[in-house]
């Protein structure tokens, strides 16, 4: 029986091995098909290799950092021995729901591949409180109101505030009326309690695009400001109700 299960994107376009590297672990009952379109986005024209990984398949809990350690350092092993990754490739590790804070609580676990440089919290949801510290550049999104059972102050804001004020960054997503769940990040939803959106104002596309500003910066060792995410996430729409950015000084001046 296999440990793991994975799914990798990249844009056809760029033949090279990939440097920069996105290890997505995969939310509570689902799997590593489940977030095509957000990871479409995410290496559409860029030389980014992102992975979707289920690091406990047929099985619903999602919530081991030992698993997603264990996931990880198999997948880029496998990928750099299929030429797809260079030698001095980046890591920045992350994921949805429960699969976000298993990545977050690995951070201060052994990475076999060199340490993750970042981190990518998409609603990430602990069981009890956000234990983790987040160490690392992060980049984090969620909701405005609680869906799905999840509460943004145990989960994406909890994320916010466990992370480094030097290099942090918070997109919250208005949905008072619930008119987004938790699972909106997902192609198809949970089905039975977050169904699949079907708004042609999904917040994916933006939130990818911002994402990718984040990864960006991280090369330059230094944030970017608000306007460069809210340009990203189309001149803040309407479904974006705050958005947060540390800026850190840039050591070279």
């Amino acid at each position: 029986m296999a440990k793991y299960e994975y799914s990798y994107y990249r844009d056809e376009n760029f033949k090279d091995p990939s440097n920069t590297i996105v290890m997505l672990g995969v939310g509570t009952a689902m799997s590593n098909t489940d977030y095509s379109n957000l990871c479409e986005v995410i290496v559409r024209g860029t030389h980014v290799l992102a992975v979707v990984v289920d690091f406990n398949p047929r099985w619903i809990v999602k919530l081991d950092p030992d698993k997603f350690v264990e996931a990880a350092n198999g997948i880029m092993a496998e990928l750099q021995s299929l030429d797809l990754i260079g030698p001095a490739a980046t890591l920045v590790v992350g994921g949805h729901s429960a699969g976000g804070y298993a990545a977050a609580a690995s951070l201060n676990l052994t990475y076999n591949h060199g340490q993750p440089v970042g981190y990518f919290g998409i609603d990430p949801a602990p069981r009890g409180p956000f234990a983790a510290t987040i160490d690392v550049p992060s980049f984090v999104v969620g909701l405005e109101v609680t869906t799905c059972g999840v509460d943004p102050m145990k989960s994406s804001r909890a994320a916010y505030s466990k992370s480094g004020a030097a290099h942090r960054t918070l997109v919250q997503i208005k949905n008072q009326k619930k008119e987004f769940h938790h699972c909106v990040f997902t192609d198809k939803g949970c089905l039975v309690v977050c169904p699949k959106d079907k708004s042609a104002d999904s917040p994916i596309q933006g939130v990818a695009k911002a994402f990718s500003v984040f990864l960006d910066r991280l090369k330059s060792g230094n944030n970017a400001d608000k306007k460069a995410y809210d340009d990203a996430l189309g001149g803040a729409p309407m479904y974006v109700k705050a958005m947060n950015a540390d800026e850190v000084e840039n050591k070279a001046n």
